[in-house]
């Protein structure tokens, strides 16, 4: 206990000092407190408050030093010089107090950066006035993220090149209807004329089929009924001994309660 309180009372001056250097808030105070607080060595019993007042006083330095060089950048990218903006930016190094905010700033003007040159690229290829053309500039515009400044651009140019595409497919299908759907089917899910698009399609698919002639239909055939000839009889084999049972009954006279047969002879009349 003894020796802690005799190396406070050697080290309580040099953090006095510093921070009275420090409240002056120039850049030149404030290295100069860094400095007097440092002399307070690892093991002291002021080392852990002596290295927390040099951090904080770091940290000012470095957002007194690197703030300008942020704000140049975001200067340079709102006038439209991304890629200076984002090579000044660069200048603030890993480590120091505005690192995480430069990073985050130059990403965002890559991402814008990168954009505009899809944009443009796109512009370019939808000058050409041709279906595939247009569907090449719908997919350089396609690239554009969504949580880029230039996304609602990019989503309108999309919509406008997608009903030119549809535009030249309708023009195409009296001349060349397997072509017109080829173009009609480039225009993207994402873009307001695919629903448009699909219709026609659908429609001009049925073009292709082709409807079957009166010749080519067979008729279904009526029911007839069928003539005794196309009846086939079958015959149902009678046993021996009722066939002959059969015979003898067939050769007995029929007569009446009188006696008489019901059944005559036939008589033959002699021709002269």
């Amino acid at each position: 206990a003894w020796s802690r309180q005799l190396q406070q009372q050697e080290d309580r001056p040099y953090l006095e000092k510093a921070e009275k250097l420090a409240s002056f808030g120039d850049l030149s105070s404030i290295q100069a407190a860094i400095d007097e607080a440092s002399q307070i060595g690892r093991g002291r019993t002021l080392y852990e408050e002596a290295q927390q007042k040099i951090q904080k006083w770091t940290q000012r330095v470095q957002r007194s030093q690197d703030q300008p060089i942020l704000d140049n950048a975001e200067l340079l990218a709102s006038s439209g010089n991304l890629e200076q903006a984002i090579l000044i930016a660069q200048q603030i190094k890993q480590g120091r107090v505005l690192y995480s905010q430069a990073s985050s700033k130059i990403q965002q003007w890559q991402s814008q950066k990168e954009a505009e040159e899809s944009l443009e690229n796109a512009r370019q290829a939808a000058a050409l006035g041709t279906a595939d053309g247009y569907a090449q500039a719908i997919n350089l515009a396609q690239k554009v993220p969504t949580y880029s400044s230039r996304q609602f651009e990019a989503s309108q140019l999309i919509n406008q090149w997608g009903q030119q595409i549809l535009s030249i497919a309708m023009d195409e299908v009296n001349r060349n209807v397997p072509l017109a759907i080829e173009i009609a089917s480039k225009i993207p899910v994402n873009s307001v004329a695919y629903n448009s698009a699909q219709s026609q399609i659908r429609i001009w698919q049925t073009w292709l089929t082709p409807t079957p002639s009166v010749e080519d239909r067979t008729p279904t055939p009526e029911y007839q009924t069928p003539t005794p000839e196309a009846v086939e009889y079958q015959t149902i084999p009678i046993p021996p001994d009722q066939s002959q049972q059969l015979r003898e009954e067939n050769q007995k006279t029929i007569t009446d309660e009188r006696g008489k047969p019901l059944i005559s002879a036939p008589k033959f009349i002699k021709n002269n």
